[in-house]
């Protein structure tokens, strides 16, 4: 609503018409209206912005339990694969090329956060599913705690040396 004067054009010039009571009587009440529909739209801009909220971080928490749950199988799955690996004949005896066909076959059916199966001989030298770039890896703690505790073993996140990228290492030693 816009409440205002007017002007009336005459021959000497502008003549200004005041307001008629009724419309002065309506500006204090539309101010109120106005500030009562403000107040009102603020309120329920702050409900609805709690609902939001609430959805979101449900939704949030519901992803990161779908999330945590399939890494958790992927890890295990892994840590199965990995185990089965150690105990064939190729890594018992230290055969690089049958256990890189054993890893060649495993990415064929991997999970797609998994991005290389490798071995390493005691020495850390390293044999890749998906390289041939000559790495050692007897520096990193994973291998490390891996060699001397001869169980499963988890790195902290790394750089890879074979690719640069930001990689989690889930290590199987052969014993």
């Amino acid at each position: 609503f816009v409440f205002s004067s007017f002007y009336s054009l005459k021959n000497e010039g502008f003549r200004i018409t005041p307001l008629t009571l009724f419309l002065k009587l309506m500006i204090p009440l539309f101010s109120a209206i106005m500030i009562v529909l403000t107040v009102v739209s603020a309120g329920i801009y702050r409900i609805n912005y709690d609902r939001i909220y609430t959805n979101f971080t449900k939704e949030i928490g519901a992803q990161i339990e779908i999330n945590s749950r399939h890494i958790d199988a992927v890890l295990t799955a892994t840590g199965r694969q990995l185990l089965t690996v150690s105990h064939t004949n190729q890594a018992l005896s230290n055969d690089k090329n049958g256990v890189k066909e054993i890893l060649v076959r495993m990415m064929t059916t991997r999970d797609s956060v998994v991005t290389d199966y490798f071995f390493a001989d005691s020495g850390g030298d390293l044999v890749s599913s998906t390289s041939d770039k000559k790495i050692n890896i007897s520096d990193r703690p994973y291998f490390i705690a891996a060699m001397k505790t001869g169980k499963l073993t988890f790195s902290e996140p790394i750089v890879s040396k074979l690719d640069g990228r930001q990689i989690l290492i889930e290590a199987q030693p052969v014993m």
